[in-house]
């Protein structure tokens, strides 16, 4: 059984999709982890441990939106949404792909340590200035 033209063009465009989500992810993720290394500093040149206090909540808030995003995409698989905007590997119900599930744990982890930062920035920020 030979494939069409139209249907080869269909799966590169959901692969593209799928790469394009993942890397969006990522990005994400890195910028939840990047924003209080950045604010760390930024209140040891200024020393004010505001800045690294308020980083926690940016880093909860991009983690959430990786998981609302990860969350959204199963669910819209659940409710017959096209097969163009759903990986592969998610048709068959219970499995994720390797890349969700860390994607998943680094996500939530993200949030508990974003959470800390929030809540006891400015004692954390003491504690680890006092030793630099």
């Amino acid at each position: 059984m030979a494939c069409s033209g139209d249907d080869r063009v269909e799966v590169r465009s959901t692969i593209g999709r799928v790469s394009n989500r993942s890397f969006a992810d990522r990005l994400c993720l890195l910028a939840a982890l990047v924003a209080p290394v950045v604010s760390f500093l930024i209140s040891l040149y200024s020393e004010d441990a505001q800045w690294f206090e308020r980083s926690g909540s940016i880093t909860v808030l991009l983690a959430a939106y990786v998981e609302y995003r990860q969350v959204s995409r199963s669910e819209s698989q659940k409710r017959g949404a096209p097969i163009a905007s759903v990986r592969i590997n998610e048709l068959i119900p219970g499995t994720r792909s390797r890349v969700d599930e860390m994607t998943a744990r680094i996500a939530l982890g993200l949030i508990v340590l974003g959470t800390v930062i929030w809540g006891y920035g400015t004692p954390l920020f003491k504690l680890c200035a006092a030793s630099v």
